[in-house]
């Protein structure tokens, strides 16, 4: 299947969109604000080349649509919050406080398991594996620190550099801490 155009596809799935703006502002907005969040919708999806980058084997195309939606409700939202012109209406605002302590609940629960993870990670690094120094720090080299690095939003190529490592062999670290979570996952207790 191709990829339609952004034009066809805002056609395509223009019920969809209005459905899922209406839903999460739980169908309190009038129709002039209507269609600006759904031409702000338009403009996110031209803007980030999302289509260009868009693998169907990935996501379906309305779960994608959904959250740039969602994005664009949220981001509205916060505009209105910080210009003080949030609408009247307490229902929308209690949608829209609750859409984002949700997204904030969500990123807690990430972080905490990625906290969780890795110091298992760390437990999990033999006493004899070899030494790098990063950044001034000495390290074990292995799935742990390549995790911690990621963790900090380093590329697969920076962590090559700093580790004396190809890209290839990065790229194997990262499907072996993709193993370790499933494992990690499938017994809790353990961590």
């Amino acid at each position: 299947m191709s990829i339609p155009s952004a034009e066809v596809l805002l056609l395509d799935y223009d019920h969809y969109i209005t459905g899922v703006i209406l839903r999460l502002k739980h169908g309190c907005v009038n129709p002039v604000d209507l269609q600006d969040l759904k031409a702000q919708v338009a403009l996110r999806l031209v803007q980030s080349d999302w289509l260009s980058r868009y693998d169907e084997g990935q996501a379906r195309m309305t779960t994608v649509l959904y959250w740039i939606v969602r994005a664009v409700v949220i981001n509205d939202f916060r505009y209105r919050k910080y210009r003080e012109t949030v609408l009247l209406d307490p229902a929308i605002e209690a949608a829209c406080s609750d859409l984002m302590d949700a997204a904030t609940e969500r990123r807690l629960v990430a972080y905490d398991w990625a906290d969780r993870f890795e110091r298992y990670l760390w437990r999990q690094v033999p006493a004899s594996a070899p030494q790098v120094t990063v950044q001034g720090r000495t390290y074990p080299r292995g799935p742990a620190l390549v995790f911690h690095l990621m963790r900090r939003e380093w590329t697969n190529g920076e962590i090559a550099q700093a580790l004396g490592m190809s890209r290839p062999g990065v790229s194997t670290c990262v499907r072996r801490i993709k193993d370790l979570a499933v494992q990690f996952e499938a017994a809790p207790a353990a961590a």
